[in-house]
């Protein structure tokens, strides 16, 4: 599941900054909204590539991550509260 894999490294990331940690199992629609802008921030051209950083096989990678870890956030029930502008 690629929402697990995203929540895994965005926790990784909360951690070393001590923010809060997100649970899948006990997620509300506000923790939701902030995964979904989380992820629509990483979609953008400049965040997907890492300002032309990344290799296209890194970039469809990710991209593909992302925008499964948004489908599995919609199958579980959650849509974005917010537009979103990346998909």
């Amino acid at each position: 599941m690629s929402l697990k894999a995203f929540v895994a490294q965005e926790n990784k990331f909360n951690a070393i900054f001590g923010m809060e940690q997100v649970d899948l199992k006990t997620l509300d629609q506000a923790s939701a909204n902030k995964l979904f802008q989380r992820l629509d921030s990483n979609l953008s051209p400049e965040a997907l590539t890492c300002d032309g950083e990344r290799s296209r096989a890194q970039v469809q990678k990710f991209y593909k991550m992302y925008t499964a870890a948004i489908a599995d956030l919609m199958k579980m029930g959650y849509k974005p509260t917010e537009k979103m502008y990346s998909i």
